[in-house]
């Protein structure tokens, strides 16, 4: 007669459960978690002419706060920024997808570099950085300014089309006097006249 004994381990059932235990914080840290910022992915440049550029982009994850504004800032330098030019889209996006056409801003055989944007209340994230050949864009374009007169210190509104959005991508002149520019967009400029104005009568 054959006699079977039953040992207990009590160290290998410590083991057991060390291994149990690490398998569910292993398996914890993979479970997805909501990010309090949006994630955005920096497509490539296409449509490249003499009229602009494409641009394009992906959200991959909106965040815990809805987007309020997204778009691309792109530069001469490689890490643009919301200071750099910028094109600006308010509100949600409906499927993930931004394909934006730029026609201002781009100089002819330049270098320049993009980066997606998107931001909430709290947080602005930026896709990686795409390098690009430009080969030019459209001129700017006056449709009409306000007031109609002015000395000097006095503020104009320009509206029209294919203006810089960076402050420092736009040269406005009265004549001879060159105004001072405080804000700008694509499609409106407000300038400053000098103080010291010197132009009397009408300019253009």
């Amino acid at each position: 007669m054959s006699l079977i004994s039953k040992v207990y381990n009590p160290g290998a059932m410590k083991s057991i459960k060390c291994i149990f235990i690490l398998l569910l914080i292993i398996l914890s840290c993979c479970e997805p978690k909501d990010f309090v910022y949006p994630l955005i992915q920096t497509g490539e440049v296409t449509g490249i002419d003499s009229t602009g550029a494409v641009f394009h982009a992906s959200i991959t994850a909106a965040g815990k706060e809805n987007i309020i504004e997204y778009g691309f800032v792109w530069d001469l330098k490689e890490n643009p920024d919301l200071n750099s030019s910028k094109i600006a889209v308010d509100g949600p996006v409906s499927n993930g997808k931004i394909n934006i056409k730029i026609s201002s801003d781009l100089l002819p055989d330049t270098i320049y570099y993009v980066r997606a944007f998107a931001s909430n209340s709290g947080y602005t994230t930026y896709g990686r950085v795409v390098k690009f050949k430009s080969a030019g864009s459209l001129v700017p374009l006056i449709l009409d300014f306000n007031p109609t007169e002015g000395a000097g210190g006095t503020v104009v509104t320009i509206n029209g089309r294919n203006f810089s959005s960076s402050i420092t991508g736009n040269v406005v002149k009265f004549g001879k006097a060159t105004a001072i520019i405080t804000e700008a967009s694509s499609d409106k400029l407000v300038v400053s006249l000098p103080v010291n104005l010197s132009v009397a009568g009408q300019v253009t």
